[in-house]
């Protein structure tokens, strides 16, 4: 049996582990010194979202700072 090696082919959108729903936070895309805004309404969600995705993604640092209205997320490394 043999593969066809291609190029060029977009990976899929990721999913969680939990249900299988896409990711509602863009930290695979995010670069570094990117951040993003978590309104209060979801800033605990966002927050507990980050310490997931350091945990599993080894490498991938993040720095959340709470300002007004929310909170603030950072990719650093």
């Amino acid at each position: 049996m043999s593969f066809e090696v291609e190029s060029n082919i977009p990976f899929p959108a990721r999913v969680n582990q939990q249900g299988g729903r896409p990711n509602i936070y863009p930290f695979e895309t995010m670069k570094i010194g990117d951040s993003f805004f978590a309104a209060p309404d979801v800033s605990a969600k966002a927050v507990s979202a980050v310490k997931a995705w350091k945990r599993n993604h080894g490498g991938w640092n993040y720095t959340t700072l709470k300002v007004d209205g929310g909170v603030r997320i950072w990719r650093t490394a």
